[in-house]
């Protein structure tokens, strides 16, 4: 429940939203247009003559000064509109919808995997006789970049034990595609009812979940047992054993003292994969959120390159808001 001391800490948060946006709206757009680069000689070629060249830039608005373009721009983030992409000529707020549901898809179920994977790991490091083989599992997880690990899973539950589909996407090619309502297959074969569709896109959702889920195992399981073991040596744990309470009864009371760590380091988790899951997309050809992102940069396509950026700054702030507003909950005394 939010008392008034509470509210007034989430009220505070949430008056900063709006400044940290203005400001990241401000630095992107002054840096991407201060490296060089022609969208429109990228998108014409080098055949187009100087009226084409003219007509195109006036039509993407490239004729206008800077400081116009900054202001239009923050009027369309204000009206729901993000421009229009110079590589493709669609609405770039209803490519962001598309993406921004195919990255869902993966990153919640690899978030919550995560979660539970990496607190059963904390859990299980501080009993005497597992401790060293936890923390050996965990530093080789550590050590392990998202991307080599996902190419691991490949090479083993594709090529060796070819268990799993290609990483070519969402859907193998010989599958029909569902028509698509929110840009994820799987979600878009439910809605359609296409059980064949929907099979396949979650055998193609297994390894990169798999990928993502344990590599973002390790913040979890370091925090929970760096809290549970303070809880554990705390007195109040020393007090229970006293008082002949079960070792599973101490080990829930510890736990319940380490929540809000572990919500906060969940809130650092889920803003890293929000905005850092373009190598996971990459690799298996997802064409989500981060896919898009990074293809846009490549392309000089500027107006995606700041919606993504946009969305990224906007969905971390306000993970870390929700992330706060639990530690919050479970510990009052975090709210400053």
């Amino acid at each position: 429940m939010l008392t008034k001391h509470r509210a007034g800490y989430v009220a505070r948060r949430l008056a900063m939203i709006p400044l940290g946006v203005l400001i990241v709206v401000t630095a992107t757009f002054f840096l991407i247009n201060a490296i060089p680069s022609d969208p429109v000689g990228a998108r014409l070629g080098d055949l187009a003559t100087p009226e084409q060249i003219a007509a195109e830039r006036a039509a993407l608005g490239l004729d206008q000064s800077l400081i116009h373009r900054f202001l239009d721009l923050l009027g369309g983030i204000l009206t729901g509109g993000l421009g229009t992409s110079y590589y493709t000529g669609t609405d770039v707020s209803s490519e962001l919808l598309g993406h921004v549901t195919s990255t869902l898809v993966l990153v919640v179920p690899g978030f919550l995997l995560a979660a539970v994977l990496g607190v059963g790991l904390g859990v299980l490091a501080t009993r005497e006789h597992l401790s060293r083989w936890i923390r050996l599992v965990v530093t080789v997880l550590q050590g392990l970049p998202v991307f080599v690990l996902a190419v691991l899973g490949i090479l083993l539950l594709v090529v060796v034990l070819p268990v799993l589909p290609s990483p070519t996407g969402q859907l193998d090619a010989n599958i029909p595609a569902p028509p698509v309502r929110t840009g994820a297959v799987m979600v878009d074969a439910l809605i359609a009812g296409r059980p064949d569709a929907l099979g396949n896109a979650v055998g193609h959702l297994v390894l990169p979940v798999l990928s993502i889920g344990l590599i973002a195992s390790v913040p979890f399981a370091r925090i929970t047992a760096s809290a549970l073991r303070s809880a554990l040596a705390a007195e109040f744990s020393a007090f229970g054993d006293g008082n002949g309470l079960s070792r599973r009864t101490v080990m829930r009371n510890a736990l319940r003292t380490s929540r809000p760590g572990i919500a906060t380091v969940g809130g650092i988790v889920a803003a890293e994969l929000i905005g850092g899951s373009m190598l996971i997309e990459q690799v298996f050809s997802w064409n989500g959120i981060g896919q898009w992102g990074l293809n846009a940069i490549t392309q000089n396509d500027l107006p995606v390159v700041q919606a993504f950026v946009l969305f990224a700054a906007v969905g971390t702030m306000v993970i870390y808001l929700l992330a706060d507003i639990v530690a919050v909950l479970l510990d009052p005394r975090t709210a400053s």
